[in-house]
């Protein structure tokens, strides 16, 4: 009988235990099923249904309540560990991380640093927080400290980031500095139409007897060194900038602004205003018994000029504006009316003031610096440089503000289009959840979006892509979402084909809508054009894939079809819908190694997507030979309606079995395109009389009416655009 007892009491217990463990263990589950608190009275919310309850209790410390922080983050299925080294606290679950020091006033709770009301404390070996750290990361909770309970209202139980935080103060900043020096960037577990298109690429209006700067985006301008309006040629040299009659009768210097300490690097014309950027440079004064003397530094300093003329006068320009901005150059742009720019700038601790500063005369001659809360940063995104962002309206200059903002980050490349600016910061992430191990530092490419309102620049958006950048045309705006092309290493691959390309589409928040496939193992990306619903991309290690990319459905592009061929596109430029001018290098095998050889301009017909061709190729020059248009499109010069494309190449050609190369030539190649969109080299035009004279290399060509005109450091020529030949020169030697 007793035995029988036994046998009941022990099958009881075995489905007693399994089913109370059961219960005890959905308490803690996030799945928890939403109840009916109002009997309970916890809080003045106590109607409202719940979607979590975590029993918690708080410890009375030094007369503070304290909340033991690895037992509530455990309740919550996050992992909590403890990095003895540091004295720290690492939380994190998905994307989410907390790290919280001991002896520090201040924790990083997914990239926004925060401020302690009350530090934690280490007690009996155990780390607490004070229960004033609830409502710094949690959002829509109640803390009942009579029933030890901690009730979440909504399945979101996180504080969100709905707007980008301050620096705030001098001590937040360098806190913020300190964590930039660890490399305080996360890697979450994932990381362990043609009509449109051809708009993009335009350098001469329809309507317009002159050719503008070759840009990205139709409507968008560029900065550059030569610009003409079609009576006047506007021509940077060094510190002078010339201002040229155009008219072969009246072909003369009007004017030259020449500059001492001041180094202008690129302008815009616009409604008879000149608008220069460049540097200031120091200026070393010397005295003696004797004199005085000044002599200008070849180093530029941190300041950034913009100098606006007005020249309604030609042969008399006046400055009416002056502006600088403490930072580095990264690029600008010229929408209507208002010019926007983009710069950055290191932060160093011998510096008197840590805030970034401007002055504008229009506003008197004091220097403003930022005040800490306005200084934004990103979160995650952490960088001891500051990003710094300037607009202004070009027909307002005297009465209106310049927008300015500074926030803490830097930029390496900025694409804009006729609504937002976009600017994407190389970022190496490193593991935090292991700090001090070795570990594969992932790089990605952070993406800052600001919208562009009548001279003013907002932030409104931030993203993130694996991998990196080429330049600008790596990126692209189209229907409202934002598409992006970056090359990334892959450790997880053999060292052959580590390097993997990829094309991201992002919608309006910069949040993920699809990808491609890991495009070309092994190679990296040379060149990228977006057009409409289409992608076309050069890879390169040993021949040219050039790719056609769709792009049509966000959530799945596709590739569509590719070519191999030997040489690569660093430059890709619309021609129409079906065709693509391609400029780079050829390359040849010598010793066993693939090596570039002379400059190479390809014509693709991608009018069967699944099946490209290159219909025509020509090859200038050998080893040695480059062009301008690979590192700069603005040194092409393309007009369809005008059937020309030019643009300088430096050809030269490498002796048999020796490491010596012969010089060829350097010129403005002027090509025509046929009905079967074969080149045709109608000649070049150089402006050589030394070949060891680099000051009369050719680096603009541009026309107006029917007048080609090239620009070297020394001199203007006027050639005519049918027959090239020379018509008349313009030094500018003897005007210096």
């Amino acid at each position: 009988m007793e035995k029988k007892i036994v046998l009941c009491i022990t099958l009881l217990l075995v489905i007693l235990v399994p089913y109370t463990w059961s219960i005890s263990s959905k308490s803690l589950n996030t799945q928890t099923p939403i109840k009916n608190l109002s009997a309970q009275g916890i809080g003045k919310h106590s109607d409202q249904l719940s979607y979590l309850e975590i029993p918690i209790k708080d410890t009375s410390i030094q007369n503070h309540p304290y909340i033991h922080i690895r037992e509530l983050f455990e309740k919550l299925n996050f992992t909590v560990e403890w990095i003895m080294e540091e004295d720290a606290v690492l939380i994190y679950k998905a994307e989410n991380f907390i790290k919280l020091h001991l002896d520090d006033n201040y924790f990083i709770f997914n990239g926004e640093l925060i401020k302690h009301k009350i530090n934690p404390v280490l007690y009996n070996g155990k780390f607490y927080v004070s229960t004033d750290f609830l409502s710094k990361v949690f959002s829509h909770f109640e803390y009942d400290h009579s029933g030890d309970l901690l009730v979440f209202k909504r399945s979101e139980i996180l504080r969100p980031l709905h707007k980008l935080p301050s620096v705030e103060n001098k001590e937040k900043l360098e806190k913020l500095l300190s964590y930039s020096k660890q490399g305080y960037h996360p890697i979450s577990k994932k990381d362990l139409a043609p009509i449109h298109a051809l708009e993009s690429a335009k350098t001469a209006s329809d309507d317009s007897n002159y050719s503008g700067t070759n840009v990205q985006v139709r409507g968008v301008d560029e900065a550059d060194m030569v610009k003409t309006d079609g009576t006047y040629l506007y021509t940077l040299n060094r510190h002078t900038l010339y201002i040229v009659k155009s008219n072969e009768d009246d072909f003369r210097v009007v004017s030259a602004l020449k500059y001492d300490n001041y180094r202008p690097i690129e302008f815009y014309i616009k409604n008879n205003k000149l608008i220069t950027i460049g540097y200031c440079h120091d200026i070393i004064i010397r005295k003696t018994d004797d004199h005085i003397s000044h002599k200008i530094s070849s180093r530029h300093s941190n300041a950034l000029k913009i100098q606006i003329y007005d020249i309604n006068d030609k042969s008399n320009p006046s400055l009416v504006r002056n502006i600088e901005l403490d930072g580095r150059y990264l690029s600008s742009r010229m929408i209507d009316n208002h010019f926007y720019l983009a710069a950055h700038k290191g932060i160093y601790h011998d510096e008197g003031n840590l805030r970034p500063y401007y002055k504008d005369s229009a506003a008197g001659s004091e220097t403003v610096y930022i005040d800490y809360g306005n200084i934004k940063y990103f979160p995650e995104s952490i960088h001891n440089h500051y990003l710094m962002t300037l607009g202004f309206d070009v027909n307002d200059l005297d009465s209106s503000k310049i927008d300015v903002n500074a926030y803490l980050g830097s930029g390496n490349n900025m694409y804009v289009s006729k609504e937002n600016m976009y600017i994407t910061q190389d970022k190496y992430k490193y593991n935090i959840y292991r700090p001090n191990e070795a570990t594969d530092h992932t790089a990605a490419s952070s993406i800052f979006k600001f919208g562009l309102t009548n001279g003013k620049v907002l932030y409104t958006a931030k993203g993130e892509v694996p991998g990196t950048i080429l330049n600008q045309f790596s990126m692209d705006e189209h229907e409202r979402n934002f598409r992006i092309a970056t090359t990334k290493e892959d450790p997880k691959r053999d060292s052959e084909s580590r390097s993997v390309s990829n094309v991201y589409i992002l919608d309006e928040n910069l949040k993920l809508l699809g990808e491609t496939k890991d495009l070309a193992p092994g190679e990296r990306i040379y060149s990228v054009r977006f057009m409409g619903d289409k992608v076309y991309a050069v890879t390169f290690r040993q021949v040219d894939p050039f790719y056609v990319i769709d792009l049509k459905t966000p959530s799945s592009p596709k590739v569509l079809g590719y070519l191999k061929i030997p040489g690569y596109s660093s430059y890709l430029h619309p021609y129409d819908e079906n065709h693509i001018i391609g400029i780079g290098m050829d390359t040849i095998e010598h010793k066993g190694r693939v090596v570039t050889g002379g400059v190479k301009i390809s014509m693709f017909d991608v009018t069967d997507y699944s099946s490209p061709v290159e219909l025509d190729k020509v090859i200038i020059g050998g080893r040695g030979s480059y062009t301008d248009v690979a590192n700069n499109h603005k040194a092409l010069l393309f007009a369809k309606d005008k059937n020309i494309l030019a643009f300088p190449i430096y050809a030269s050609n490498r002796y048999k079995n020796t490491y010596a190369y012969t010089f060829e030539t350097q010129a403005a190649f002027v090509f025509s395109i046929n009905e079967d969109y074969k080149f045709n080299l109608r000649g070049d035009i150089s402006h050589l009389e030394d070949a060891n004279n680099n000051r009369s290399h050719v680096n603009r060509i541009l026309f107006i009416d029917d007048h080609l005109y090239t620009i070297s450091d020394n001199k203007i020529r006027i050639s005519d655009f049918d027959t090239l030949e020379n018509i008349k020169d313009l030094s500018l030697e003897e005007t210096r």
